[in-house]
Parts: structure tokens; sequence; C-alpha cells
């Protein structure tokens, strides 16, 4: 017997309450990536399939993007120009509620961090900014840049099963 299809309604509720459990248990520490800065591991094991957030960020034009000085590298390309995760602003909410400016941090610093981040707290960003690209035999998640399935856009969902305490990773 066949399952009855979910309504559009209640398939996003479902992937706004996969993410929102999702985001509850990532943290963010130094990256497995040896050049990487900040990079996001899960907690808890996420299903093959599962929408594990969204990429947050103002929209930005491709005129925008072609002025002097702009900074593209939180430019997720996709729907007229894309969205940008520069967040100048935010800063990272560690285990311990203390919030720090991890802006322009390298490697040094990402290693001498003693306590996991748990949250971005911004105003056009959130913690998916920390999900690095990674080759092929690496990456743990797709992302559809518009989807009718998730009933919004940059959603990221588990390309294959992925276990706690993984770093997770697109393209």
């Amino acid at each position: 017997m066949r399952k009855p299809k979910r309504s559009r309604t209640d398939a996003v509720a479902a992937h706004k309450a996969n993410a929102d459990h999702v985001e509850r248990n990532v943290r963010i520490r130094k990256s497995l990536i040896q050049s990487g800065g900040g990079g996001a591991f899960t907690q808890v094991p996420i299903r093959h399939g599962t929408c594990i957030g969204f990429y947050e960020g103002a929209r930005s034009s491709v005129k925008e993007q072609q002025t002097p000085g702009f900074d593209d590298h939180y430019l997720f390309d996709g729907e007229a120009g894309g969205r940008n995760a520069h967040d100048p602003e935010g800063r990272l909410r560690l285990v311990d509620g203390t919030i720090v400016d991890v802006h322009g941090w390298g490697n040094d610093e990402w290693s001498k961090m003693k306590t996991d981040g748990v949250a971005w707290v911004g105003k056009d960003a959130n913690w998916t900014r920390f999900i690095n690209h990674a080759s092929s035999a690496y990456q743990n998640l797709s992302v559809c840049t518009t989807s009718s399935r998730f009933g919004r856009s940059h959603a990221m969902y588990a390309k294959r099963d992925i276990s706690a305490g993984e770093e997770l990773f697109y393209s």
C-alpha cells in the first residue's frame, strides 16, 4: 500500500522541523580542512534526504557584486544574484554564552578556541555560513538554490546518512 502524499504545507513544516533540530545540535569549531577556518559539525545523526537548514544572507544583485570592494567570501550563487552571508555585525555565540567576533580569524585563532560555538548572532546570516566547500569525496550535503520541494531557496539536505560528529560539507 502506498503512503498518502503529504501536502506541501506539511512537507515544508517537516523540513523546517528537521532544520530546527539540526540547528540546535550543530557545533562550530576549527574545520577539519587544514587551511580552513571554522566548520559546522553535527552532534546528531542525520538521515539521507533530511533538510538540515537554509543558507541565510542578504540578497545581492549581480550589479552589487561588481562593485569594487564587494566581499564575496560568503556569497552563495543562485536566484538572481545569490545570497551573501557576509555579516560584519554578526558574532559567534559559544556554548558557555560568550559572544566572540570571529571575523578575520585564521587557523591559529580557530585552533586555540577551547569552547564550541553554537549559534551565529547576526543580522543577515545563520550558522550555515560555517559549512565549508569540499571535493565530491567529502560532500555530505546538497543544495537546492531554488526549491518548491523545501518551500524556500538555498535549502541544504543530506546527500547520504551523516553520523554524529561529522563536519558538514557541500559543493
